[in-house]
């Protein structure tokens, strides 16, 4: 253990290994109304993001579509929808391919989840309207300030 304390900031090492300090990490306005997110770890190959999402409390969400598998893990609050709602300490595991517009309890929510293939909108005559993935939440969390611990991009020629 460290003598003194020092300021933590998120770190990436040399190996490869990250250590993302979520206290020092700022909140990234997100794609839902209401929503904000602190980008933990991203796999690309994979289209992998980790992160620690918060909701407003009482929001109702817009419709949106699971492009691939999410794993919630809720901290804090609550939220539900058509299926039931789930409460602070249940873990939720939404398939990919469904379509759902959950709403937020009256205490807000902080979840950790694991988005697997990323979400999309949706729009007026239901169909999928956009995406955000892995590289789309890097590119908001690095114009707030919060992704020195991920690694950038490929080079794309």
């Amino acid at each position: 253990m460290v003598a003194k304390m020092k300021e933590l900031k998120s770190e990436r090492w040399p190996d490869g290994s990250v250590i993302a300090r979520t206290k020092s990490l700022p909140w990234t306005p997100w794609a839902l109304p209401g929503s904000y997110f602190k980008l933990l770890h991203i796999n690309r190959t994979m289209n992998i993001s980790v992160a620690l999402i918060k909701m407003d409390p009482s929001e109702k969400t817009p419709p949106h579509h699971h492009y691939g598998e999410a794993q919630v893990y809720v901290l804090e609050g609550g939220f539900g929808y058509e299926r039931g709602d789930v409460y602070e300490g249940d873990f939720i595991c939404e398939p990919g391919g469904i379509t759902h517009e959950p709403h937020i309890g009256p205490k807000g929510m902080i979840s950790l989840t694991v988005f697997c293939g990323g979400l999309g909108g949706v729009d007026g005559d239901n169909r999928v309207a956009g995406f955000v993935g892995c590289d789309e939440m890097y590119a908001l969390a690095k114009a707030n300030g919060a992704a020195d611990h991920l690694p950038p991009p490929p080079n794309r020629a």
